[in-house]
C-alpha cells in the first residue's frame, strides 16, 4: 500500500496476478456452505492428478443435469447395505425422442402428465405407487395448477 494515504481517496492494492472465473480478484474461493468444504478439499486433491484441467461456471437455471439427478435421487429407493450401481450416461447428437423407438404393444397411450393431473384434481395416487412415488408426485404437483380441465405449469417468477 502506498505511504501517502489520503482520506477519501481509493486504496491501491496489488496482488500476484491470480484471477478468478471472471478474470479478476485474487483467485481465492471461499466455500460458504459447510457441507461443501470436504468436497472442495477432495476436488483440490484430485486437481493435482491432472496435467490440464478447466472449470466452467454453469448457472443453476441452465443445469438440467443437476435437476434430473435430483429428481432421480428422490425416486430411487437405496439400500445402504449394498453398493450403489453407477448411472451410465451417454451424450447423443440427435434429440432423445429420435432414439425412443418402442414396440407398438408396449406403447402407453396415457399422457405424461396423467398422474399429476389426477393428483391435482382428486388428490389420488396411481394404484401401484410406492411411498417414494407418492412423495415425488406431491413435489411435482406443487409446480402445476388446474384451470378447468387444463393443467398449467407455474412459472418461477
Amino acid at each position: 500500500m502506498e505511504e501517502d494515504y489520503q482520506e477519501g481517496h481509493p486504496w491501491k492494492l496489488n496482488f500476484d496476478g491470480a484471477s478468478n472465473a471472471v478474470g479478476n480478484g485474487i483467485g481465492a474461493v471461499l466455500t460458504r456452505d459447510p457441507k461443501l468444504i470436504n468436497y472442495r478439499r477432495l476436488v483440490l486433491e484430485l486437481i493435482e492428478e491432472f496435467d490440464d484441467i478447466t472449470f466452467c461456471f454453469l448457472p443453476r437455471d441452465e443445469n438440467q443435469m443437476a435437476d434430473a439427478l435430483a429428481t432421480l435421487a428422490s425416486m430411487i429407493k437405496v439400500n445402504k447395505q449394498e453398493d450403489i450401481k453407477p448411472i451410465q450416461m451417454s451424450i447423443y447428437e440427435a434429440s432423445a425422442h429420435c432414439y425412443n423407438i418402442e414396440e407398438e404393444e408396449e406403447k402407453d397411450d396415457r399422457l405424461w402428465c396423467q398422474d399429476i393431473l389426477r393428483y391435482v384434481r382428486n388428490r389420488e395416487y396411481p394404484d401401484q405407487a410406492t411411498e417414494n412415488d407418492k412423495r415425488t408426485l406431491r413435489r411435482l404437483a406443487n409446480d402445476y395448477v388446474l384451470d378447468g380441465d387444463i393443467l398449467y405449469k407455474r412459472r418461477k417468477d
